[in-house]
């Protein structure tokens, strides 16, 4: 659950910079994550991909927040086991 402080925070990004820099800022922080997962496959090292996991996260919270989605929890999580069931049918299916 995002905190009243956070949420604070949020807001006043958001209003500084506005709706299309912060989504702007999601994809970008979205691009450095999968290259620090590429740098994790060469070198092994967890400090790059900590760094944008977090860096991630937070503009996923802020997004969640900003365009009134935070509240949709449960939806979320239904979302995501739907997405992992259907990972894990697939998974199955190529092993055949």
């Amino acid at each position: 659950m995002i905190k009243t402080k956070e949420i604070e925070l949020y807001n006043q990004v958001w209003n500084t910079f506005g709706e299309t820099a912060q989504i702007c800022m999601l994809m970008e922080e979205c691009g450095e994550l999968i290259q620090a997962s590429n740098k994790y496959l060469r070198y092994k090292n967890l400090n790059y991909i900590i760094q944008e996991i977090a860096d991630v996260e937070i503009m996923i919270d802020q997004m969640k927040s900003q365009l009134k989605i935070g509240k949709d929890v449960e939806l979320i999580k239904q979302k995501q086991h739907e997405k992992l069931e259907r990972y894990i049918k697939r998974g199955k299916q190529n092993d055949k």
